[in-house]
């Protein structure tokens, strides 16, 4: 069975077909024209021309929220509301992180009660707040493309601003975060030019519970940028770390700032974060 068609009552005016499996084995192969759906709050806000069929992963039987025996799973139909209302990620100290990640978003609530979080990965914007913090977090994606499944880190997942590892028809099925990466508390800044506007630099710090320490930008570069240390650094040396890091991706430019503004933006942010750790170690 492929999968209830739904209604092509919509926004989308070239959209002819919408897509609704219930059971995974119902998610069609992709062809010319499909496209993923979410929540659809990227999908929806902007013209998609090429688009003639929708394949909505959100009426699939999917856990959203889920305790493995080491891990906590995040199912593709899990929207970013439920998991700030989830007690399951609450009873972690990493959850204010994840909080923080939506939180600086550029969005508002309404927004988060429809959008997913493997669909604000799979878009893969340079700008995501929530992908640099599942790097932190260890974080590792299943990715389904027919029968095949795969695990791949979030480290590795995206590759440039909107491009990913997908390969064409595989989706995310579940993001895997494990018990021994939740149990430390993180900072996370933004840096915008409106209060509520998009996102020109992001920096987050991590201490990692099993050991050492986890920095990341984003936002300045075309994909998040993360480093590792087995103890808390120096200013110089996160600064020295994180410059060689950054030269290896390609800076991001556009109306809201200029490559060499958010590079600027990002270090200091990220300088900021280690300060904020530094503080909490001397307390």
């Amino acid at each position: 069975m492929m999968g209830a068609i739904c209604s092509s009552d919509m926004d989308l005016y070239n959209i002819d077909e919408i897509v609704c499996p219930t059971n995974e084995a119902g998610v069609p192969a992709k062809k010319a024209g499909d496209a993923f759906l979410g929540g659809g709050t990227w999908l929806y806000s902007t013209p998609h021309p090429s688009a003639k069929r929708l394949i909505d992963l959100s009426t699939l039987p999917i856990q959203h929220i889920e305790m493995g025996e080491d891990a906590v799973y995040i199912g593709a139909p899990c929207t970013l509301a439920q998991l700030r209302e989830s007690e399951i990620l609450r009873a972690w100290p990493a959850f204010g992180l994840l909080d923080a990640a939506i939180n600086a978003l550029s969005s508002s609530f309404k927004v988060w009660e429809l959008a997913t979080l493997t669909g604000n990965v799979c878009l893969s914007l340079n700008k995501c707040t929530t992908a640099p913090v599942l790097m932190l977090l260890d974080a590792s994606y299943e990715l389904r493309l027919g029968d095949e499944l795969r695990w791949v880190s979030a480290a590795e997942f995206q590759t440039g601003h909107l491009e990913n590892i997908l390969r064409p028809g595989e989706w995310l099925r579940r993001i895997r975060i494990p018990f021994a990466s939740l149990g430390g508390e993180g900072v996370l800044k933004r840096i915008s030019l409106t209060e509520e506007g998009s996102v020109v630099a992001l920096a987050s710090a991590y201490p990692v519970p099993t050991g050492g320490f986890r920095f990341v930008v984003s936002a300045a570069t075309v994909r998040p940028v993360m480093i590792s240390f087995d103890s808390l650094p120096t200013a110089s040396l996160l600064l020295e770390s994180m410059e060689k890091a950054m030269a290896q991706v390609p800076l991001y430019a556009d109306s809201h700032g200029s490559a060499e503004y958010r590079r600027a933006m990002a270090l200091d942010l990220l300088e900021q974060c280690r300060g904020s750790l530094q503080g909490e170690a001397v307390a």
